[in-house]
């Protein structure tokens, strides 16, 4: 019976997994603001160095740092070699949606078996804004982070050298793939250590009768055995230099003119799950949905809480074994509300931008609801659990199916739009008028609300053939492997061809 239960699992995520990626592959393009972009800037770093490609040379230079936004790039730059650039993105979208609901269900297999089912939430929030805006590189740190989590939490008992090691492995990746990651994972690898010791103590200590030992030796004891701990914390000092040498970058570099949004603002978007809605405020109705399914789920755990409380109270247990009844109120699992409540304070009081990437706010918000599911008891009854399975499935098959409708209409509007026939000059310096233009969807019939799905789509246009594009915002960053050339920063002027993009909706007198 245990291996059929088993076995459906598996069949399920497996079938999950494979409706959640047809989009990806059923659709020539993959509607995102950034994508196109990141495609081109791979394409860039991979030619540079070609002697015939001078015009790129000429335009761009390496941005070859160690800066916390490289693992997306690094793999197209590396796909693009055996690939077509539309099937490398895809590969790196199959990784950003894949990976997540698998990161999920492996840190909840590590922390709290009983919830693995919420590892399911993984296929809602796979589809979230930040990878309709082409942040390819914070999607994939979000599993990093769960990954390095569930790793940690399977070897704390029995830290050693090498699973330090290989803690520091996943962090630096972490770091490599997005900050605002790496620093919830600091955060974490600091704070569930202390809980967790702080939790053991207080529970030697104070949990039973009193021995003849006295209770300042038994503290003694119990701090004695948590060395190790205190041993992790302190291996942990070159990350936090890390953490804060980029921070403090930031800080003086991009934090002069932050940008802090308003509570009605923040209210909105917490309410709104609008972490989750892209191109059409329809998909706020499933996160209203979500966020009840939360409700539900903290009110049955608290309710399944009191309940065992109640019974060990009776039951008089408590009398022999001198257990208090604190250690039934409180759990380890607790630790995770606690890391969900401190992230909510920093999404209310984070700015939004101001920082390098900006969207800090956003990045939060999905943080809270995937730390806080460990917290869960729902387990009043086996057909609870069950039911939260088949809620959670119709939810995302709902949210993916709005998506594969709106994919379907922009899909039309994007291949009309770079259907331009006629780039078919080398080594040629382009630009665009408007350099970012959103756009009305014919084919949705209103312009796409939160993400701009045609803002870079010119970039599709350069892939080839040694073009050099001065609208490609990545230049005008810190925070990716180009930089415009000092010549080029002041640019439109300086193109050979310009593409003309709607001109009911742009001023392009000046051309």
């Amino acid at each position: 019976m245990k291996t059929h239960k088993l076995s459906v699992g598996y069949i399920t995520v497996i079938v999950l997994i494979v409706l959640h990626l047809l989009p990806v592959w059923g659709f020539k393009y993959f509607p995102t603001q950034d994508g196109a972009s990141h495609i081109y800037n791979s394409y860039v770093v991979k030619e540079y160095h070609n002697h015939e490609n001078y015009r790129l040379r000429e335009v761009y230079e390496l941005n070859a740092t160690i800066f916390p936004n490289w693992t997306s790039h690094a793999l197209l730059v590396v796909l693009l070699y055996v690939f077509p650039p539309l099937v490398c993105e895809k590969i790196v979208l199959t990784l950003c949606i894949g990976l997540l609901p698998l990161s999920l269900l492996y840190f909840l297999n590590r922390v709290e078996k009983k919830n693995i089912v919420f590892g399911l939430l993984g296929f809602i929030f796979a589809y979230n804004y930040l990878l309709h805006m082409g942040f390819y590189n914070f999607v994939l740190s979000m599993s990093l982070y769960f990954f390095t989590m569930g790793y940690w939490w399977r070897v704390k008992d029995k830290l050693r050298l090498t699973n330090i090691i290989v803690i520091y492995v996943l962090s630096l990746v972490t770091y490599l793939t997005h900050y605002h990651s790496y620093a919830v994972l600091i955060m974490s690898l600091t704070f569930f250590p202390l809980f967790l010791s702080a939790y053991d103590v207080l529970h030697r200590v104070w949990s039973h009768k009193e021995t003849s030992q006295p209770r300042m030796h038994r503290l003694k004891v119990s701090i004695g055995m948590h060395k190790s701990t205190l041993t992790f914390i302190g291996s942990l000092i070159p990350a936090y230099f890390i953490l804060f040498s980029y921070y403090f970058y930031l800080s003086n570099n991009h934090g002069g003119n932050s940008n802090h949004k308003g509570f009605e603002w923040l209210n909105d978007y917490f309410f709104g799950m609008k972490s989750l809605v892209s191109f059409r405020d329809d998909h706020v109705l499933i996160g209203r949905v979500l966020l009840l399914f939360f409700a539900i789920a903290i009110v049955l755990t608290i309710t399944n809480r009191i309940w065992q409380c109640y019974k060990f109270h009776k039951s008089e247990a408590w009398k022999e074994t001198g257990e208090r009844l604190w250690t039934r109120t409180v759990s380890q699992m607790d630790g995770f509300l606690i890391m969900s409540v401190i992230i909510t304070v920093m999404f209310f009081i984070a700015p939004w931008s101001g920082y390098s990437g900006g969207w800090i706010n956003d990045r939060f918000h999905l943080y809270i609801f995937l730390i806080l599911i460990p917290f869960f008891a729902v387990n009043l009854h086996r057909h609870i659990n069950a039911a939260a399975g088949v809620i959670i499935i119709a939810l995302s098959l709902w949210h993916l199916g709005y998506n594969v409708h709106t994919y379907t209409l922009l899909n039309r509007d994007i291949a009309n739009a770079i259907s331009l026939e006629g780039m078919d000059e080398k080594d040629t310096i382009l630009t665009s008028e408007p350099g970012e233009w959103g756009g009305f969807s014919d084919s949705l019939g209103f312009e796409p609300k939160y993400v701009e799905p045609f803002g870079h789509l010119e970039c599709l246009l350069a892939v080839h053939k040694g073009i050099a594009y001065l609208d490609n915002y990545e230049a005008n960053t810190d925070h990716f492997p180009l930089r415009y050339k000092e010549a080029y920063k002041e640019k439109e002027h300086l193109a050979d061809f310009a593409i003309i993009w709607r001109t009911e909706y742009g001023d392009v007198g000046g051309l």
